[in-house]
């Protein structure tokens, strides 16, 4: 049974491990020592981890067959083979922490406009299912002629409503569906992201924010490596055991395939779509036999760069969320209460 590995337990537990093995602690033992100390789940993990060890794998394979992350696994993958599995777990222990840092800024970003975001859905829908009808059945039961203005938002407001009960089951419908999915056939779910995938590198907005992903993966992951003692090539066949998607996968088996017919690896990535940051720092790594270091460094600035532009995107959100959804308030409660005013004029 494959494990949920968060972040945090592969920060804990491959940091642990190097430890341990660093002070010359056997494998076993050290796998033994972690589980003692680690929550009940984790614990029973890795336990089945030790067993699989005793039967004869790997440990790589072992963490793969208990659900650990392909990123991580081919990195101790790497260690297992070089005879540096303490550096590895190490790297693989900042890979996680890295991620877990990322999550917690990013989710610093988004709080407060989910908040706000939460709060004016929230608004709308009780404006849409509660208020609105209501003012439909007290001006159809007075009989009062209602201006077009009125009729219009009264009409709007029902068909919203109806959308709103309609959206909420087929997004039920549609997480239930993908749920059992991916539990019940996982080579059709995993050929559904496949196709997701796709679908989103075609859309004009999300082109350039998945390419930059893209890069950063690549750079991130191939410099990890190379910093680790591991050839270009190996690196790259590694990157691309571990890519989260059919779409990466394949791009970087286009980079090996370049690498291994006599390519630089810069010229290899301008035959695909990288921004020129890593283009440079690629070009760079290589002419001063660097190229671990420069790729390491631009993946920092390629995630850098997506936080700049996540944290301006949502800044310019927040100001025509409020402005928005205020403007709408306004001419919705100004429409309604349009036919009020006028019999009370009449009286």
């Amino acid at each position: 049974m494959k494990a949920n590995w968060s972040d945090k337990a592969i920060e804990e537990t491959c940091e642990a491990l190097s430890e341990l093995l660093e002070i010359g602690v056997p494998l076993l033992s050290a796998l033994e020592t972690v589980a003692g100390i680690c929550p009940a789940r984790r614990r029973e993990t890795l336990i089945r981890v030790a067993a699989d060890l005793q039967a004869g794998w790997s440990l790589a394979g072992a963490l793969a067959r208990a659900g650990m992350p392909r990123p991580v696994v081919a990195l101790i993958r790497v260690g297992e083979e070089s005879g540096e599995l303490p550096g590895a777990l190490r790297t693989a222990a900042d890979y996680a922490r890295d991620r877990v840092h990322l999550r917690q800024r990013l989710r610093q970003i988004l709080v407060y406009p989910l908040v706000v975001l939460v709060t004016l859905t929230t608004t709308l829908t009780f404006l849409l299912i509660g208020v609105i009808p209501r003012f439909a059945d007290l001006y159809a039961a007075m009989d009062v002629p209602l201006p077009l203005a009125t009729r219009a938002v009264l009409r709007i407001g029902q068909g919203l409503s109806q959308g709103v009960m309609l959206s909420a089951v087929g997004i039920a419908l549609a997480g239930g569906a993908a749920f059992l999915l991916r539990g019940t056939a996982p080579a059709q779910f995993a050929a559904l992201r496949t196709r997701l995938s796709c679908l989103q590198g075609r859309v004009p907005l999300l082109a350039r924010g998945l390419r930059d992903a893209r890069a950063h993966f690549v750079a991130f992951q191939v410099g990890r490596l190379l910093a680790s003692g591991v050839p270009l090539r190996r690196a790259l066949e590694i990157c691309a055991d571990s890519a989260p998607s059919e779409p990466w996968r394949k791009e970087v088996i286009r980079l090996v395939e370049a690498v291994t017919s006599g390519a630089t690896f810069v010229d290899a990535l301008r035959a695909g779509d990288y921004p020129p940051l890593l283009l440079q720092a690629a070009w760079h790594g290589e002419a001063t036999g660097r190229l671990g270091s420069c790729l390491l460094r631009a993946a920092a600035a390629l995630e850098a760069e997506r936080q700049r532009r996540v944290q301006r995107a949502v800044q310019l959100l927040e100001p025509l969320l409020v402005l928005g959804t205020g403007a709408f308030l306004l001419l919705v409660v100004l429409t309604l209460f349009l036919p009020l005013l006028h019999l009370m004029d009449q009286l």
